[in-house]
């Protein structure tokens, strides 16, 4: 089975997705420059594709496959 892409989301401190397995994965603005400095204004101002997520106004792009790569499997809370 093909895992794609069903939801991405943020809060104060990540920006999450789940997959259609039902699994969820994080990353921590604080993991990244661009996005610690950024405000909430402009973190939740992103937009998605097929292979990751992108903040045009920040210049900062994260992949779908980094997310899971990197082993940051959060619990199915969000």
């Amino acid at each position: 089975m093909k895992t794609t892409i069903t939801k991405v989301w943020t809060d104060a401190e990540a920006v999450y997705i789940r997959t259609n397995t039902g699994d969820v994965f994080g990353e921590r603005f604080a993991d990244y420059p661009r996005l610690a400095a950024a405000q909430p204004a402009q973190l939740a101002h992103f937009e998605c594709d097929n292979i990751g997520i992108r903040w045009e106004e920040l210049d900062e792009d994260l992949s779908y496959r980094g997310f899971m790569t990197d082993a940051k499997r959060l619990a199915a809370t969000h």
